[in-house]
């Protein structure tokens, strides 16, 4: 997936996530956890303050950014046929994925989880450029089967609109202070050898429209 070169901040919790996953090892039948791997979302950790989504809201915090680490590694883990043991999308649409392909994380409330379920260790790779992060699985290839994945808009509901008296406005004149979201529902399928299989089923709330 790709992102800005110029946010300093969650670029380099980017970095510091994606380090963190670099080179993990699992065997036959074992979960990995990104919460558990990338370690707590703490300066001490090396994390930085950078935009995050907290309850529907972009605040300030630490960590801002892994949520794109651990989205990459979900679509990974969907082309290699892995299962999914935990997920959640977000409660705003990511610009770096598509609609269903996203993975939220939270420290000691949201975790992206999935199980080795093949009889071989898999091996996880992570590279960050100047403006994109890869993440690379490995194992025995020819064991894993033909996977496509593909994602759609199945319904979107229009963002309801709010209208608030402001007395330090002309009469006649409009702001806005909130755009707001739309409600978008979406649906993720893998084809697996030709197997429609549905994935998951995600809805991605409306924000009021906040006009002064």
């Amino acid at each position: 997936t790709t992102f800005s070169s110029h946010l300093k901040g969650r670029n380099e919790n980017i970095r510091v996530a994606a380090n963190y996953m670099n080179d993990a090892l699992l065997m036959p039948g074992e979960v990995f956890s990104y919460n558990e791997v990338t370690k707590l979302k703490t300066e001490k950790n090396g994390y930085k303050k950078a935009t995050v989504i907290v309850n529907g809201e972009i605040e300030e915090g630490l960590g801002g950014g892994v949520c794109q680490v651990s989205s990459t590694l979900y679509n990974s883990v969907l082309y290699s046929g892995l299962e999914v043991v935990q997920r959640r999308p977000h409660s705003i649409p990511s610009n770096y994925v598509d609609y269903g392909r996203d993975a939220t994380v939270s420290d000691n409330s949201v975790d992206f989880k999935f199980k080795n379920n093949y009889d071989f260790p898999i091996y996880i790779k992570t590279y960050v450029g100047n403006s994109s992060v890869t993440v690379s699985i490995y194992g025995n290839q020819e064991s894993v089967p033909n996977i496509e994945i593909t994602s759609q808009v199945v319904s979107k509901k229009d963002r309801a609109i709010k209208y608030v008296d402001d007395p330090n406005l002309k009469k006649g004149e409009k702001v806005v202070k909130t755009k707001g979201r739309d409600e978008i529902r979406s649906e993720t399928y893998a084809i697996v050898d030709g197997v429609k299989k549905l994935v998951s089923k995600d809805r991605y709330p409306s924000q009021t429209k906040v006009v002064l």
